[in-house]
């Protein structure tokens, strides 16, 4: 018989115990889509099927097997509501890596949209050459801070 039913004037007060499997701490991105699952009362599956993935891929993020595809960080970010992975610089490789997690781009697909070669974008944004302005400026024409 429960507790509630012996003194129903009882109110008891007091945390929940974690889930056994909830993070201590925040390290990657896998900890935080398990802590958020388990906050939401979510099981791996539900996560899985509105990503359009397998449960096996989500619970190799939870464990840290592997880290999720650019692809799929659009999602999770939204799951989320924050990403994971932002430094809070404002740096044009910050800018741009956080471009990417948000649209779900890679370099090439990036490159494209803004309307250069893949190679220069990289070493651009990886400042392995000289930064040219009018490169620069059609960068941050697409990838703006606040994006």
């Amino acid at each position: 018989m429960r507790v509630q039913h012996l003194f129903p004037y009882l109110k008891l007060k007091g945390l929940r115990p974690k889930h056994s499997l909830y993070p201590t701490e925040l390290e990657i991105t896998g900890d935080h889509v398990r802590k958020n699952r388990i906050d939401m009362g979510l099981i791996v599956i539900e996560i899985a099927r509105q990503m359009n993935i397998t449960d096996e891929t989500v619970m190799n993020w939870e464990y840290g097997r592997n880290e999720p595809m650019i692809s799929h960080l659009p999602f999770i970010i939204s799951f989320l509501d924050y990403d994971p992975l932002d430094d809070r610089k404002d740096t044009l490789t910050s800018n741009v890596e956080r471009y990417q997690r948000n649209h779900g781009l890679s370099y090439k697909l990036l490159a494209k949209r803004i309307g250069m070669d893949e190679g220069a974008l990289i070493k651009i944004v990886r400042e392995e050459s000289k930064l040219i302005k009018r490169s620069i400026e059609k960068i941050l024409n697409v990838v703006k801070p606040s994006d």
